[in-house]
């Protein structure tokens, strides 16, 4: 795997999240000022998940993420050699991930593999292979919880945040959540923690 440079993606991450909170253009709600304050570019869990995809997904799988805030985890993806996906509905955020892309770029070289937009989940997902939805609580998400969770068939994997989906889950809601994807049929299997890579059967 690369720890190496997944270490070196979050250091250099944590410096230009910097230069931005110096510039006053942080995100507006505090979510990335708290991440900063943390040391963070990239959280625990975004480091699991870009580890757990770099050592079992191909190259091949084309990955999509909704709700990508700052882009972090599609820009590691993408420097790792992964065709990636991002879309943010908030435009500070998207206008966020324009800049640590062009940052990183300067220093891994063109990310022409990565594509950045703004809109909103399903409506303007692209048909890639594997969507990930880390973190992807929303009251939209909690509202249509079962019309977003049959959304994922239109991909072959689902890496499923399955702790904050749709809203932070308590332990038996993350137990209700699993039993609901079988009886919907996904065949499923636990990656980490609370992440689960689903498919349909």
């Amino acid at each position: 795997m690369n720890i190496k440079k997944i270490n070196n993606i979050n250091f250099l991450g944590l410096k230009f999240l910097g230069e931005l909170s110096r510039s006053g253009k942080l995100s507006k709600d505090n979510y990335y000022k708290r991440r900063f304050d943390r040391d963070e570019f990239l959280s625990n869990n975004d480091i699991k998940i870009i580890s757990y995809i770099d050592k079992n997904i191909s190259k091949d799988i084309s990955i999509f993420e909704p709700g990508s805030g700052y882009s972090q985890v599609p820009l590691a993806l993408s420097i790792l050699g992964y065709k990636v996906f991002a879309l943010e509905v908030r435009e500070d955020r998207y206008k966020g991930s324009l800049y640590f892309k062009d940052k990183f770029s300067k220093t891994y070289g063109p990310l022409n593999n990565l594509e950045i937009a703004m809109g909103r989940y399903p409506k303007d997902a692209p048909k890639y292979n594997l969507i990930n939805t880390n973190n992807f609580a929303s009251t939209f998400n909690r509202e249509n919880e079962e019309s977003i969770l049959n959304s994922f068939r239109s991909f072959h994997y689902c890496i499923l945040d399955a702790r904050l989906f749709g809203f932070k889950r308590s332990d038996e809601d993350v137990v209700l959540l699993v039993s609901k994807l079988k009886e919907m049929g996904f065949l499923y299997e636990k990656c980490f923690d609370d992440f689960y890579i689903i498919r349909n059967t």
